[in-house]
């Protein structure tokens, strides 16, 4: 079931694996075995997947279909006009944008995203 959850958190949030990878601080081939249910994430990374995507550590684990009713909303990376921040030891931060605000943000990233190289994200 971690395997599934794991996928759809991603996929959910426009996520690649590389990314996710840079961000756990695994590498894209740990991601991908994660993924096809290869290995399972130590406790430790398993908490920073829940952080990551903000869910709890039951929803990556349990085969149970309310956690998907309640997490297959916008409730999961899908919040609207909600921009995320993971600074370095500064832990997350949500702010609340505008729609016209949301729009100039993801212009701004997509713009950043096409000049740069992986190494910058």
């Amino acid at each position: 079931m971690f395997a599934e959850r794991l996928k759809f958190l991603r996929q959910r949030g426009k996520i690649t694996q590389q990314a996710l990878a840079k961000s756990l601080n695994v590498s894209t081939g740990t991601i991908a075995m994660w993924e096809t249910g290869q290995r399972q994430p130590t406790v430790k990374k398993l908490n920073e997947i829940a952080d990551f995507f903000d869910v709890p550590i039951n929803f990556l684990l349990s085969d149970n279909s309310s956690f998907e009713d309640k997490y297959n909303n916008d409730k999961i990376l899908g919040k609207e006009n909600t921009i995320v921040f993971f600074g370095r030891g500064e832990g997350r931060k949500e702010f609340k944008v505008s729609e016209e605000e949301m729009k100039h943000w993801l212009a701004i990233f997509e713009s950043r995203q096409k000049n740069s190289t992986d190494d910058d994200f």
